[in-house]
């Protein structure tokens, strides 16, 4: 009995790895898990956890993740030496990098969790570079200072357990942009953007980012060109709400409205297929100034839409006001941005939400972009 459960184990992960991220592919990993649970054995119920809580922090459901990995450190504790530390740590520093995406998980288990992070690194004698790379993004996430952590990163030594390279190039790329240096990160982005380097996460995170701040500094055409390519790259991927939510905010500082308006329609529904309260709060983010622009541009105040019934907002006849419209996200983000600047301590989120609401969206008619945008590169799963 237990040798036919192993073969439909075994079959059920190789079956898994070839889905994408998302819910077909965390079914099959709660069956194998399920399955792995029913054979006692302790191997197979931490290598159907290992791809269960992979799957989960990178396709949208990070509350999953965190269970899978309270069970594997368990498992990790009371089994010295019986599972590779480098895998461990590895998926250790992936799900350390959704728990402030949480803001009912406090500081302090936050503080204590990386804590004990940074305690197994240094026990495995092994680089802190991966370490300070999750600092560096928590503290931005949480409105802490995130200098001190940025030198610390950079310094430490690149012995394999850091981030792969398109993802450490991502994250340089994105320390010049937070020092205000876009030059400087739009050479160092180079390599991402010519399609020389890629991963799971990027190019596409890094467009999403870059093409903010070079619509800021002017280059509209630059900004849209980044626009069309990135969100080829990320259309059908739930797990990518939050840059969606940039993508909105784009086109609706440009004043595409319209545009903008059929990404919110067709995107909305994602918000029942990812589970993360930070992505949700990005990708509402991008929609009010999508709203905005549509209410203060187009002529016509209504927008015949569909839009999923979970939605507090739904309306059976599909026909949706923008000022209600407007209204509802704008109550929803006043209180993702509370829930999270109360964990925070701080205002971080009210101060970014009031700055977000002050935009004016673009009546200048936009221009034609230089080239036709790259085809996206095929996107290799990192570690």
């Amino acid at each position: 009995m237990t040798d036919d459960i192993e073969q439909r184990l075994d079959q059920m992960l190789y079956e898994a790895e070839w889905l994408p991220d998302g819910i077909a592919k965390l079914t099959l990993l709660d069956e194998a898990v399920r399955l792995a649970d029913m054979t006692g054995d302790v191997d197979w119920q931490y290598r159907a956890r290992y791809e269960l809580a992979m799957t989960a922090a990178l396709g949208g459901f990070p509350e999953r993740a965190l269970v899978a990995h309270s069970w594997m450190v368990a498992a990790f504790n009371q089994h010295p030496g019986r599972f590779p530390a480098d895998d461990f740590l590895w998926h250790y520093k992936r799900t350390v990098s959704v728990l402030d995406e949480f803001p009912q998980i406090s500081r302090e288990k936050i503080e204590s969790v990386f804590a004990d992070l940074r305690g197994r690194y240094e026990h495995e004698g092994m680089s802190l570079r991966g370490y300070f790379s999750r600092r560096l993004y928590s503290a931005r996430g949480m409105g802490d200072d995130w200098r001190p952590f940025a030198p610390a990163w950079r310094n430490a030594p690149s012995d394999g357990s850091q981030d792969c390279a398109a993802c450490e190039r991502d994250t340089a790329v994105n320390v010049l942009l937070w020092e205000g240096k876009l030059p400087q990160a739009l050479k160092h982005a180079k390599p991402l953007l010519d399609g020389r380097m890629d991963c799971h996460s990027v190019p596409h995170r890094t467009l999403a980012e870059l093409m903010l701040h070079v619509w800021r500094a002017g280059d509209h055409v630059g900004a849209l060109e980044m626009q069309r390519r990135g969100y080829a790259m990320i259309r059908i991927d739930p797990s990518k709400l939050h840059l969606i939510g940039r993508h909105l905010e784009l086109l609706g500082m440009a004043g595409m409205h319209a545009e903008g308006m059929r990404l919110f329609e067709r995107h909305a529904r994602w918000l029942d297929q990812n589970t993360s309260p930070m992505d949700h709060l990005w990708f509402l983010r991008g929609a009010r100034v999508t709203l905005a622009a549509a209410r203060q541009l187009s002529p016509t105040q209504t927008r015949r839409l569909r839009l999923p019934e979970t939605l507090p907002c739904w309306r059976k006849d599909g026909e949706y006001a923008l000022p209600d419209l407007l209204a509802w996200v704008d109550t929803r983000l006043d209180e993702l941005s509370a829930a999270f600047d109360a964990r925070n301590g701080n205002q971080t989120y009210k101060q970014a939400l009031a700055e977000l609401r002050a935009i004016t969206p673009s009546t200048a008619p936009m221009p034609t972009p230089r080239k036709k945008a790259k085809p996206a590169p095929g996107g290799r799963r990192s570690r």
